[in-house]
């Protein structure tokens, strides 16, 4: 495993910290340290399971630094969305992706065009409707999730409605 020292993960917590309004939740500390992570030499090449391993350990480690102002974890036992609504919004993106592929699009264009309707799921679940309504692999699905996920930040930035950044 390619390991970071402790200067190291530090500042990633540091960077993390300033960029997440408190309380930082569970699910936007790991989407930032994805990114972060992307750019450190390295770590293209790292496992899922070990940089979810890294991330956890910088979990543990931001949330024992923040005891009196501790964190907000996801209730697991709270829905938040209705599950049918849920698979109906994969079933559709899904039906969607595959009309475009058979229609011709590009697997890029077919990605976005389904991550707008469902990028409020968890990042799984998005790479699988991707595998299942694009045709892509498990690792072209991961890459074209984070792709979509910082267009869209993009998209945000800009307050461009169309997606279109350039």
């Amino acid at each position: 495993m390619y390991d970071l020292t402790t200067d190291q993960k530090q500042a990633l917590l540091e960077i993390v910290s300033d960029s997440i309004p408190a309380p930082i939740m569970y699910g936007d500390f790991t989407d930032l340290l994805h990114d972060l992570l992307d750019d450190i030499a390295g770590f293209e090449t790292v496992s899922d399971a070990e940089r979810i391993e890294l991330i956890n350990e910088l979990w543990r480690q931001h949330d024992m630094s923040k005891k009196s102002d501790k964190p907000v974890e996801p209730d697991q036992t709270e829905a938040t969305q209705d599950d049918a609504a849920v698979a109906e919004a994969i079933a559709m993106a899904v039906s969607v992706g595959k009309d475009l592929i058979a229609g011709g699009a590009t697997k890029a264009f077919t990605a976005w065009s389904m991550f707008e309707s469902i990028n409020h799921l968890p990042r799984e679940i998005v790479v699988k409707a991707f595998i299942d309504g694009a045709g892509l692999t498990e690792k072209g699905a991961m890459t074209y999730w984070y792709n979509c996920r910082r267009k869209a930040g993009r998209v945000k930035l800009l307050g461009d409605p169309n997606g279109v950044t350039d």
